[in-house]
């Protein structure tokens, strides 16, 4: 469904800029439209942030399975997960700033002020993505650097480190997932004028 919205708003806002370009010279005067160089631009993002959904399938359950390591004390596991977590987080960053730099090079562009509203809504919402993601790869960090399940304080510190982030990692998620929805429901409300 937010696929769909967001198809359907880029759709809306190609078709209202398109509408505007002809001989009036776009939606500003003197300058010609250029929502559809923004379109090509969004759609390269999408697939950069295709491949970090793929990449990210099933983290969840990893999760799951690091913090059941972590409750039986498997400390080289633990440690190596970690380090995984860490690698594919890198990974997933570099592709999350890419797409955010190309929704940042569509809304300098000329197109309609829906439209760049919009795409600064994604783009702050991906933002929040990628914000979210270095605390789950400092967290990542806090346990291969430091696990000791021999509930040492240090090894009580570093649990109860690891849990804080995982907790501002899910904050957020949720914020970035409202951010998105609310540009969704932008983009809905001026497909409906």
């Amino acid at each position: 469904m937010k696929r769909f919205l967001f198809i359907s708003g880029l759709v809306f806002f190609t078709s209202v800029a398109a509408a505007c370009s002809g001989s009036a010279g776009g939606l500003v005067p003197g300058f010609s439209d250029e929502t559809t160089e923004a379109a090509t631009l969004v759609a390269n993002a999408n697939e950069e942030l295709r491949k970090i959904k793929k990449m990210f399938a099933g983290s969840e359950e990893a999760i799951d399975a690091l913090e059941k390591a972590i409750k039986n004390k498997e400390t080289s596991k633990v440690r190596l997960m970690a380090e995984e977590f860490i690698s594919q987080i890198e990974e997933g960053t570099a592709l999350g700033e890419d797409a955010i730099e190309l929704l940042d090079r569509a809304e300098r562009l000329q197109i309609s002020p829906e439209f760049r509203e919009y795409l600064g809504m994604k783009s702050m919402s991906l933002r929040k993505y990628v914000d979210a993601f270095a605390e789950r790869r400092k967290a990542a960090e806090i346990l291969r650097d430091g696990f000791d399940p021999s509930g040492s304080r240090k090894g009580d510190d570093v649990i109860a480190e690891f849990k804080k982030r995982e907790e501002r990692f899910k904050e957020l998620m949720e914020s970035a997932r409202q951010i998105s929805e609310d540009a969704n429901i932008l983009a809905k409300e001026s497909m409906r004028k």
